[in-house]
């Protein structure tokens, strides 16, 4: 080899030793070699930490037994799920999360050649609910069923729903409802614990993925009005009679303290009656609804009726008549301006 110049340098023109060469080479092919395998390494992680798309459907084929009191309804669907999961077993991997009970009719699995595998399970179920009473017996409600994987968690599995195949069965009739709209949402569970996996810290989060069913409906309720309200609408027709005779001279001269208190207690027994058949047939709510607004009226105007008819008759007994008829047209123009509350509170729970 060519020895060095002075001061440790080659000068131009020189040629470099053969190992000093080999040296650069391999320097080099050691980085390249880095680069690669840590870019395979990466790329291989990022696909490992992808979630795989799962096609979530659902095809409902019955709805029944609306149960206000119990907060429950009975539904029989299909569930399809298209994934390329082998591992993801549906009978065992899905819960129903908001079902009392739960049957599996059929299940079926196809390996769809280049489609991965197809799984559809048919369920009988019965489902809790969250009834909103505010406006019933013209109320609509929305009944949910929720879909949550239970062991594979939200870092190996998303939910894709299937919105062009989720639909409601044309032969499905719900009595006295009309089913209005139907979606399939696709959403994220997060529960502050690790249920106990090594690879999570114990206060979690979990993740798991979930899709949730919503149904519209929307109750048609003139006729269950007049059935299951009639007694309010009777004490307050009977409260009315009373009044009228109050603020009326020639009514209030014929009909007598008696008659008008046996109208009052009629009035009152029939709210006692109408109240309990309506509160075992709803369930317990901190919402003040169009029924609580009728029982309400029906009570108040029930008392004041009551109070009426002897404040009159003491009035009478004192040769203090025009007094007695002033009052009697006050209770009943403020009866006239409750009626008046009472049918704009219907009127909204209607077009609500």
């Amino acid at each position: 080899h060519p020895p060095l110049k002075p001061g440790g340098y080659f000068c131009q023109g020189d040629t470099l030793p053969l190992d000093f060469l080999s040296m650069r080479l391999q320097f080099l092919f050691i980085l390249l070699f880095a680069s690669i395998s840590f870019f395979v390494a990466n790329v291989t992680v990022r696909a490992e930490d992808t979630p795989k798309d799962v096609l979530v459907g659902i095809y409902v084929t019955n709805l029944f037994n609306i149960d206000f009191s119990k907060g429950d309804v009975d539904a029989q669907f299909w569930v399809w799920f298209d994934h390329s999961v082998a591992e993801f077993d549906t009978r065992n991997d899905i819960e129903i999360i908001n079902a009392r009970s739960t049957k599996q009719i059929t299940h079926s699995r196809s390996d769809v050649d280049g489609h991965g595998f197809w799984d559809a399970t048919k369920y009988s179920t019965t489902l809790k609910q969250r009834w909103s009473i505010s406006n019933y017996p013209f109320d609509r409600q929305t009944i949910k069923i929720g879909l949550e994987s239970t062991v594979q968690d939200s870092r190996e599995l998303r939910f894709v729903p299937d919105l062009k195949g989720t639909k409601i069965s044309e032969d499905l009739q719900l009595e006295g409802w009309t089913i209005e709209d139907l979606r399939l949402i696709s959403s994220e569970v997060t529960y502050k614990t690790a249920y106990g996996d090594p690879t999570l810290s114990p206060d979690g989060p979990s993740r798991f993925p979930k899709v949730t069913v919503e149904i519209d409906i929307k109750r048609h309720g003139w006729r269950l009005l007049f059935n299951m309200f009639v007694g309010f609408v009777l004490a307050i027709s009977l409260a009315g009679i009373v009044l009228t005779s109050l603020a009326f001279e020639r009514l209030s001269s014929v009909i007598e303290m008696g008659p008008q208190l046996s109208l009052g207690t009629g009035a009152l027994f029939s709210i006692i009656g109408a109240g309990y058949i309506l509160q075992n047939g709803l369930p317990p709510t901190s919402e003040f609804s169009l029924a609580d607004a009728f029982q309400l009226t029906a009570f108040f105007v029930t008392f004041m009726t009551m109070l009426s008819v002897f404040v009159v008759h003491v009035l009478k007994r004192h040769d203090k008549p025009k007094a007695a008829l002033t009052y009697g047209r006050i209770c009943f123009g403020v009866y006239l301006a409750i009626l008046t509350l009472i049918a704009f509170r219907v009127g909204a729970a209607v077009t609500s």
